[in-house]
């Protein structure tokens, strides 16, 4: 509910109230409205830096796969994800699954480090 007003606020805010039937907005401004709504999305997002080997373990967020590890290993591109409670749980084959309990606070930088065991 908040993210969603926060981000209609900053829709708002950027003017997207001036479009008129026949407007035609640039691929450069559409691009721009969509950079300043992720960051503001991100705003009240925790992130977590994923260093997982094997590197393509999946990462499932609540039971949801997510992506891989490698999507998430760097500063640059961390898995953004609400604050509050979460089950982070990476799996691949041959390997065993790994979980753990998270409890995340708004703007909080987190790195997971895991090494992920061959099932024998």
């Amino acid at each position: 509910m908040f993210r969603k007003a926060l981000l209609l606020g900053v829709l708002g805010v950027m003017g997207c109230g001036w479009l008129a039937a026949g407007d035609n907005p640039t691929k450069k401004k559409i691009e721009s409205w969509r950079q300043t709504a992720r960051a503001a999305a991100t705003l009240v997002q925790a992130s977590i830096k994923c260093d997982v080997k094997p590197k393509d373990a999946q990462v499932f967020v609540d039971g949801s796969l997510v992506g891989t590890a490698r999507d998430f290993n760097s500063s640059d591109h961390p898995l953004y994800i609400f604050p509050g409670e979460h089950v982070l749980e990476f799996r691949h084959p041959g390997h065993e699954s790994y979980s753990t309990k998270l409890n995340l606070l708004p703007e909080q930088d987190m790195r997971v480090k895991v090494r992920m065991n061959k099932v024998k």
